[in-house]
């Protein structure tokens, strides 16, 4: 018995359309929990580059985290 494979199409229901463009830039911000960490973790695994250094900020009483993020040309 073989595998199938099926794949999805770029836009549901409009099997031709493009591929949705990913954003050059992203500032990823929010708490400074493990869940931010891994928010930026997944978006350099995604290729995306570090920009700047991180933001660390208080409000209310709890740091909150803001990182900048690029997407290199060649993958855009």
């Amino acid at each position: 018995m073989s595998a199938t494979t099926t794949t999805r199409p770029a836009a549901e229901g409009h099997a031709d359309a493009a591929p949705a463009r990913r954003k050059s830039y992203k500032l990823l911000t929010g708490p400074d929990t493990p869940a931010f960490c891994q928010k930026v973790s997944d978006h350099l695994d995604d290729g995306y580059v570090l920009h700047g250094p991180p933001v660390i900020t208080v409000v209310g009483g709890e740091l909150h985290c803001a990182q900048a993020v690029l997407l290199p040309e060649d993958q855009r």
